[in-house]
């Protein structure tokens, strides 16, 4: 923390989005495990379950919030969409199969279940990851300004091949050789998919004609995808 606080930052703000995205990172990852066990073991009433799913949902909102705050202090440097990727890293909901194998076992069991499966799923994804997407870029717009039509196609782009890639990674290379859920929280293969995004957006950045590529290739992967699994 020393360190960062020597950088040449208005202090309120580093320490208003450092706090933030921490709380938000540990709520997310943290808290949904622990709330899960708590469901398991107690029965809760639904006004209950609904307080605390808001009060983690809030996590993430209020992480995707604060990161403005943190990457508007580059000026000059095209950062907004890396917002977009970083908040990409949704652990917990892209291991859906990978934390429960008796259900990858139940999901895979019958025939054509990939195509039934996977774009609800990508759909579910897209969602979650355009949802916090919004709350960013109506953070930054709120702080900065300057968000226009590029910046909301890119939203719902990277929201899109996010969700597809993660899709595609938890049916085609699940993590099974976990033994505690703490290792699936810590798994390097959560990691694949917001790398490849942060390459993407930082691309879109420096290269805006790219968005227009990346639509491109959403466009073929949602025409091609769904034949392939027809296949499966």
């Amino acid at each position: 923390m020393t360190g960062l606080f020597l950088l040449p930052f208005a202090g309120r703000n580093m320490t208003f989005s450092i706090v933030l995205a921490f709380t938000g990172y540990t709520l997310v990852t943290k808290t949904f495990p622990v709330l899960t066990l708590f469901f398991a073991v107690h029965e809760w009433s639904a006004a209950q379950i609904a307080v605390s799913l808001l009060c983690a949902c809030h996590g993430c909102f209020l992480t995707a919030a604060a990161l403005p705050f943190l990457l508007g202090q580059f000026d000059g440097l095209p950062v907004l969409p890396l917002g977009f990727a970083i908040l990409c890293l949704n652990t917990p909901v892209c291991i859906l199969l990978s934390c429960d194998p008796a259900l990858e076992q139940a999901v895979r069991m019958l025939p054509g279940q990939a195509l039934r499966f996977c774009p609800r799923y990508c759909v579910f994804l897209s969602f979650v990851n355009a949802a916090v997407s919004g709350v960013y870029l109506a953070s930054w717009q709120w702080r900065y300004g300057g968000v226009d039509g590029p910046e909301i196609a890119a939203a719902l782009l990277i929201a899109l091949q996010s969700a597809i890639l993660s899709v595609l990674l938890e049916w085609f290379c699940p993590i099974r050789s976990w033994k505690i859920e703490s290792d699936l929280w810590q798994h390097p293969r959560k990691y694949v998919v917001p790398v490849v995004m942060l390459l993407l957006a930082g691309l879109i950045g420096i290269w805006p004609v790219s968005l227009w590529i990346l639509f491109c290739a959403v466009l073929a992967e949602i025409l091609i995808l769904p034949k392939i699994a027809r296949r499966i």
